[in-house]
């Protein structure tokens, strides 16, 4: 069967809307868009996902309307973009949409349309609404639970959601007997070798090292960086994800000279597995300049926080948040310093940032 033209590139493989084929050969170069953009996603190429998932929403939005789930699908993908992009507002205003057409397709008694609560609920959070963002993780841990059980692994991820959302409000308690429970759930159901039993550790390890319990923080991101070594390797971005956990702990003990260690071999995972353009590297250099600055080597946390705010600048743009956390962390370190004039530019540059999305 005959969907598309012998061609060089996908614009000119489209067939003419009087074609037989056309809508199928639509919505197939739609599949291919919608490839193209996670690929670019998990490259750290958040513009270039988007500009192609814009094209997978017109295309379906055309082909199947308004109300199809793969329609919806697609809303969902395009306001995730957004919110790697910083435009919280938009993803939200997408995930809403989606919502909506997964309630009215499904109900509100689906796995789905809980999954859908998920992510509206994360948008939430990043928008700094962690009340919307508890409100809406509840209800969809409710859902997970009266329609799947409280044996389910999706509960548990439900369970681990509401518990993050509780540490962004310092109910760090609250956050440590949901963590405690899903991990439990988890152990039961999925083994202890499981990835999202790892993470589930992890997590937890957060709320104890918030709480200034590094030993146990330490006890559990140990565990959990150990498991994902052994199940995922030593070159997977997930373990890189552990050792910065770990780095954070130890530095927050004083022993600077394991954190620069473990955040090091971080970097160079992501470095060999992403590139030295993407997201997660900058964030891990930023990190890492973290730990030369409590350890009072000044110059190279600068040096460091510099590529960093580099990357963000050329990948993020210059409205993005992490952008502006750079600005802030390279502030810092020129007023410790005496580098009043550097600090105070890096001030006002990190002002309008925020400000641009606020």
């Amino acid at each position: 069967m005959t969907y598309f033209q012998k061609s060089d590139s996908l614009d000119k493989a489209k067939l003419k809307p009087t074609h037989k084929n056309y809508y199928r050969a639509e919505l197939k170069i739609a599949d291919c868009y919608e490839g193209i953009a996670y690929e670019a996603y998990y490259e750290g190429h958040y513009n270039d996902a988007l500009k192609h998932e814009i094209d997978v929403v017109e295309i379906r939005k055309k082909v199947l309307g308004e109300e199809h789930p793969d329609y919806a699908s697609a809303l969902s993908d395009l306001a995730l973009f957004y919110d790697e992009l910083g435009n919280y507002t938009e993803a939200i205003r997408l995930q809403t949409k989606e919502i909506a057409i997964t309630k009215k397709n499904l109900g509100e008694e689906h796995p789905d349309y809980a999954a859908s609560l998920i992510n509206l609920a994360y948008f939430y959070n990043d928008l700094g609404n962690y009340t919307e963002a508890i409100r809406l993780a509840t209800v969809a841990m409710e859902i997970h639970k009266k329609v799947l059980g409280e044996e389910h692994p999706n509960y548990a991820t439900s369970l681990n959601n509401l518990a993050f959302y509780y540490g962004y409000i310092g109910n760090f308690d609250e956050a440590i007997r949901l963590g405690t429970l899903a991990l439990e759930i988890l152990k039961k159901v999925l083994g202890e070798e499981h990835p999202k039993y790892a993470t589930s550790l992890n997590n937890l390890a957060s709320y104890y090292g918030e709480l200034g319990n590094y030993t146990e923080a330490i006890r559990l991101g140990t565990l959990a960086m150990e498991i994902k070594k052994k199940v995922l390797g030593e070159e997977h971005p997930s373990y890189a994800v552990s050792l910065g956990n770990l780095a954070s702990y130890y530095g927050d003990l004083g022993n600077y000279a394991e954190a620069i260690g473990l955040e090091t071999h971080a970097l160079e995972i992501f470095q060999k597995v992403f590139g030295d353009k993407h997201p997660a590297y900058a964030t891990s250099l930023s990190n890492l300049a973290g730990c030369y600055g409590d350890l009072g080597n000044y110059s190279e946390a600068i040096r460091l926080a510099t590529v960093a705010m580099e990357i963000r600048k050329k990948v993020l743009g210059e409205e993005h948040p992490d952008y502006a956390i750079s600005l802030s962390q390279l502030a810092g370190y020129n007023l410790v310093i005496g580098n009043y004039d550097a600090a105070t530019d890096y001030y006002r540059q990190c002002y309008h940032c925020l400000n641009s999305f606020i």
